[in-house]
């Protein structure tokens, strides 16, 4: 078979099996941090307002280009999960044929005769699409910074390469090393794992390059030829420091602050803690890279207090013996030497103390060098490449069907949380997350005991007390919603969200005096919180102010276009103003963009009766009845006469 069309053929193959993998992902919920960084996340609604995406939501614009391609796809599809995921899945197949490229260069490096490469190249690609682990970081649509940040990574590795060793002429080279640094800059911009590429560039030079003499069609190499290594690490230093200039790390907050654990409730480590838990995390990667079982988007996972409790001693001698290994034969197996210390060099930026000790993400990057090797390894293994081939497939295969059945998990918030409650009970995340889903839904019961759990766990978990005051005051027991919503305040006094909460308890009570200064406080701590203009709204209509009600719900959707409860009240004061047919247009809209609004659907039967229109009256107020609305008999038996 022709060269080029035997490479579009296995780039074809890895396209297939990623779309198959994930083929039940693109209509999975938004997540988790989604809704801070994209559902909530106003500054990415203009596409145009660079400025604003530049500044979003984290104080350092190190993920701005991950943010851009979010504001990309709100232009393009708004809040439909769909494209956000294609275009997840489109940067994970990427990034595969990026792997397949770079393991058919350094493998080319090591023996360029070898009829094997090809295959190996093809299989370490499969699986890094197939690996199971990947999953947290292609399903879950907000770590498209990590997915994102390693095509960069690879695609920068790449073009190095190839600048480096496989451009004959001067002006080839020349264009790749430029592609090579504005992918490393584009990196550096989407996540703060690429601050390890100039290193990983350093090693890659000095493991396969450095006194290597490459001739192809009888010339060497402009790389070789006209640059020295010994200048690479000047050449690549300002990488590397770009990162650190984004972040101002500080030399006391790193060594010298305590940090509370958000992986153990309770924990609080020191840098010394935190290095010695950390030998445990990755000897628990290494684990789920060979055997991914047991995977968990929020691990319950307890801090190391000495070096010589047994777990990390072992994980520490561990480690030592597969880095000194690594070393040591690397004459002999460069390749499982690259992807034994690319898996460390890659995560060497964990040990840089956070709260989150653990997130499964992390592997997506670190993972390349294990694919590679794997591959390497298994078909060098058999002197009949078919043999590897076989044994290699069927890899594949298992791995395939692992993250088919993993991705199952993430198809709402409530498998998702049902499955890391399972996993990590004596957690407070996951209780409160899972309450929310369920109130959400409307299943009342389930989330109180959900948040009660919470605060017998943590009796300072603000959120769960917060959960609780939604919960009563959609009971009616607005007494206890307050009592609620005060534990809250006390816990975190300047939280916005519960004054508003607050104000619409206050407003159910008949106290608008009250209500209307918890909102206006809510909005005093932040100005750009779409439903407080809402609930302010709703204070301003039941006293009778129509064109201030009208004028708040107005700030809420230029906010937030999208806001169904915005359309939802201004249809509302359309009504009591007697403006029928505008108020339909506005319970329309409304409903296009949430179908499952129970009292919309109520008020509009209202007004299709009023029109004398009893069959959309009537249809109406039914759906109203499926979606939980109590409804008088009489009205039911009314239309049906």
């Amino acid at each position: 078979m022709n060269r080029n069309l035997f490479y579009i053929l296995k780039v074809s193959i890895i396209s297939l099996l990623a779309f198959v993998v994930y083929s039940q992902t693109f209509d999975d919920e938004f997540h988790f941090d989604d809704m801070f960084f994209i559902v909530d996340n106003t500054e990415i609604r203009n596409i145009g307002n660079i400025k604003d995406i530049w500044t979003t939501t984290i104080t350092q614009p190190s993920r701005f280009v991950g943010f851009m391609s979010f504001a990309l796809n709100y232009h393009f599809h708004k809040l439909n999960v769909f494209g956000y995921h294609l275009a997840n899945l489109i940067i994970h197949i990427f990034s595969g044929v990026f792997v397949l490229w770079l393991a058919q260069m350094l493998l080319f490096l090591v023996n360029k005769d070898s009829k094997k490469n090809s295959w190996i190249a093809f299989f370490a690609a499969l699986i890094f699409v197939a690996h199971p682990v990947q999953t947290q970081a292609v399903t879950y649509i907000s770590q498209r910074f990590a997915s994102l940040a390693t095509l960069f990574y690879l695609m920068s590795l790449c073009f190095y390469l190839k600048g480096r060793i496989f451009c004959k002429k001067k002006s080839g080279s020349i264009v790749c090393f430029v592609v090579s640094a504005i992918a490393a800059v584009l990196g550096m911009f989407t996540k703060e794992i690429v601050i390890t590429l100039s290193i990983m560039i350093i090693f890659v030079e000095c493991l396969f390059i450095r006194g290597t003499r490459n001739e192809l069609d009888g010339k060497t190499s402009f790389g070789i030829r006209y640059m020295s290594p010994k200048y690479l690490p000047l050449l690549l230093f300002p990488f590397f420091l770009i990162i650190p200039a984004l972040f101002q790390f500080g030399f006391k907050a790193i060594f010298f602050t305590k940090h509370v654990s958000k992986s153990h409730f309770g924990d609080v480590f020191t840098f010394s803690t935190y290095i010695l838990t950390q030998f445990r995390v990755l000897a628990l990667f290494i684990r789920m890279l060979f055997l991914p079982f047991n995977q968990n988007l929020d691990h319950d996972f307890v801090m190391s207090r000495s070096f010589f409790e047994w777990d990390t001693f072992l994980s520490f001698i561990f480690l030592v013996l597969l880095i000194v290994f690594a070393i040591k034969t690397f004459k002999r197996n460069k390749i499982v030497s690259f992807g034994i210390l690319w898996f460390f060099i890659v995560l060497s930026i964990n040990f840089i103390p956070r709260q989150h000790i653990i997130f499964e993400h992390k592997l997506y990057l670190a993972s390349v060098g294990f694919c590679i090797s794997l591959s390497y390894f298994v078909i060098s293994l058999f002197r009949d490449v078919k043999r590897g081939i076989a044994v290699l497939s069927i890899v594949v295969i298992l791995f395939s069907a692992l993250t088919f059945k993993r991705n199952k998990v993430w198809d709402n918030e409530i498998t998702l949380w049902e499955d890391v409650l399972s996993k990590s009970p004596n957690k407070t995340k996951p209780l409160i997350n899972l309450g929310n889903a369920y109130f959400k839904k409307r299943k009342y019961e389930k989330a109180l005991e959900l948040f009660q759990k919470a605060v017998v766990i943590d009796d300072k978990a603000e959120e769960a007390y917060n959960g609780m005051g939604l919960i009563y005051k959609e009971r009616g027991e607005f007494e206890r919603a307050l009592e609620n919503y005060n534990k809250v305040l006390v816990l975190k006094p300047g939280r916005a969200q519960t004054f508003s909460n607050r104000g619409v308890v206050y407003k159910s009570m008949g106290e608008y005096e009250l209500a209307m200064l918890d909102q206006n406080i809510s909005l005093s701590l932040n100005p750009n919180a779409a439903l407080t203009y809402i609930n302010r709204g709703v204070v301003y209509k039941s006293l009778g102010e129509y064109d201030l009600a009208l004028a708040d719900y107005q700030k809420a959707l230029e906010i937030d276009p999208r806001l169904a409860s915005g359309f939802a009240n201004r249809g509302v004061i359309y009504k009591k103003q007697g403006k029928d047919e505008l108020a339909l247009i506005e319970y329309e809209k409304a409903l296009k963009i949430d179908p499952y609004l129970g009292q919309v659907y109520y008020n509009r039967s209202l007004i299709f009766n009023d029109l004398g229109d009893k069959p959309k009256a009537l249809k109406d107020i039914l759906k109203a009845i499926e979606l939980g609305i109590n409804v008088d008999p009489k009205y039911i038996e009314w239309l049906i006469k």
